[in-house]
This record gives C-alpha cells, structure tokens and sequence, in this order.
C-alpha cells in the first residue's frame, strides 16, 4: 500500500490529477511492468544490502587497525594502554554500524 501511495503521488506531482486518478493510473502501470518492477526491486534491495556489507566491513578494517595499534600512534589514542583482546569491541562496533547504516539506508 506504501508503494502505491508512493507512485500515486508521483502521478500527482507529474499529471496534476487528484489521488484516486493518480492511484489507478499508478496500479495500472505496475501490473502492467510486474516484472521490471520485481527485478529493479530486488536489484535495488542487493545493492543497498552490498552497500551495508561495504560500510560495516570498512568500519571493522578501521577499528581493527585502530584497536590492535597497527597504526602509528595507536597506542597514544588510547592513552599509552594496549587492549588485551581487541576483537569483541571491534564486533561490537560492527554490529552497531551495521544496524546504524541499516537505518540510514532504509529510506
């Protein structure tokens, strides 16, 4: 139903029609293109998804680079402390990203 809002507004903002015209013209031109529309879709949800994947897996490289003092400087950032077993936070940042890209990306 969102996506039929969504295409009846665009016949709106396009046509100038009222709601009801722009939905039916909407519907009208999604049954007819079923199958692009599915396609473009699940094309856009993988890249989007690839998009996640790339941004989480950027951040992890980073942490980790970061946490395990392969950065010169490393330690200064922590304050001269080295961590014992650096991996659960960069997980944990992670997942954070990950979930923080997915809120970002789910407009």
């Amino acid at each position: 139903l969102r996506y039929v809002n969504r295409q009846a507004y665009i016949e709106i903002a396009i046509y100038g029609c009222d709601f009801c015209t722009g939905a039916c013209k909407a519907v009208k031109l999604l049954v007819s293109n079923v199958i692009t529309t599915t396609v473009k879709d699940r094309i856009v949800v993988f890249l989007l998804f690839m998009g996640k994947i790339f941004i989480t897996a950027a951040v992890g490289v980073l942490a980790y680079l970061g946490f395990g003092n392969y950065v010169d400087g490393g330690s200064k950032l922590w304050g001269g402390k080295e961590l014992n077993y650096f991996l659960i936070p960069v997980i944990a940042l992670m997942v954070a990203t990950y979930f923080i890209a997915s809120s970002f990306m789910s407009v």
